[in-house]
């Protein structure tokens, strides 16, 4: 039976069906759209579903990320609330600032949006006003490298490096390390994946209750990892990544839950989904 991938926002759609046209037999793989999962009486799915940012109230065989894991995730207000520890230090008051520069978010915010950096009072109660009500504030983070790592049942199926082109030369200050703020990505090949950020990472999901996720990671300059986000239907433009999720959403599907990654794992082989292994002979 095949996966279906449930989109809900219509930017989403191309990315659904990159992934689709990946997998080994892209017929394996189906693309739906939320408002036709729903209108065209879905209720159920045989097989399974993959909710991409989907609120979609139908069931499955098989279910990737229930609706109230998607919720949570979205809010990243409250996602960070259920973060504390793995994230930098965050505040939901004014008055609770104490940290300059600090950078502000809205709630909801989407490919390096919403970014407000405040050097006092007066900065921060503007941009809190812009942000709205859910706002939230943490310290600006010096960091030396970020990541995006994508984990799938507590397992990692590939993992993205963000980095600076040198026509923005590399500042460990500035705030968005993205496409929007003129970076780049590189797939990350699995001998150099970064263990300590994966298993933060792999925590990150299993704290939202998420089965699959898109986790924006960063190692700080005194070389601790950091949580940005945690995203349920990101932004994916490398073959590589769409073809890993495929075959892993794939493997779900027949194969069920992954096997827990094991306490003291060090390295790329501890971690990497079952559904990869046959590439390496493994």
């Amino acid at each position: 039976m095949p996966v279906t991938l449930i989109y809900r926002a219509p930017s989403t759609g191309p990315i659904c069906r990159f992934i689709a046209s990946q997998a080994p037999d892209p017929e394996d793989v189906l693309v739906v759209h939320e408002r036709d999962a729903q209108s065209g009486g879905r209720r159920h799915i045989s097989g399974g579903v993959v909710r991409w940012g989907s609120i979609w109230s139908g069931t499955a065989d098989v279910q990737i990320n229930s609706a109230t894991a998607i919720r949570l995730a979205r809010d990243k207000s409250l996602s960070r609330q259920r973060l504390v520890g793995l994230c930098p230090d965050t505040w939901y008051l004014r008055r609770d600032v104490h940290v300059w520069p600090c950078v502000v978010r809205p709630r909801r915010h989407h490919a390096g949006s919403g970014f407000y950096v405040c050097d006092d009072s007066v900065a921060l109660r503007r941009a809190t006003t812009r942000c709205g009500k859910g706002y939230y504030v943490s310290p600006l983070v010096r960091r030396t490298h970020e990541y995006r790592i994508f984990v799938l049942q507590g397992r990692i199926v590939g993992v993205s490096e963000r980095f600076m082109r040198p026509a923005t030369a590399p500042d460990p200050q500035r705030v968005a390390w993205n496409l929007h703020a003129g970076g780049g990505t590189r797939t990350v090949k699995r001998k150099q994946w970064p263990i300590r950020a994966a298993l933060v990472a792999i925590q990150a999901t299993e704290r939202l209750g998420l089965d699959f996720g898109a986790v924006d990671v960063a190692v700080t300059e005194q070389g601790t990892v950091v949580v940005w986000e945690v995203n349920v239907s990101p932004g994916i433009k490398k073959r590589q990544i769409a073809s890993n999720l495929a075959q892993a959403f794939l493997w779900a599907e027949l194969e069920g839950p992954a096997a827990p990654v094991a306490q003291g794992a060090k390295r790329w082989a501890d971690v990497i989904h079952p559904a990869l292994r046959q590439e390496v002979g493994r």
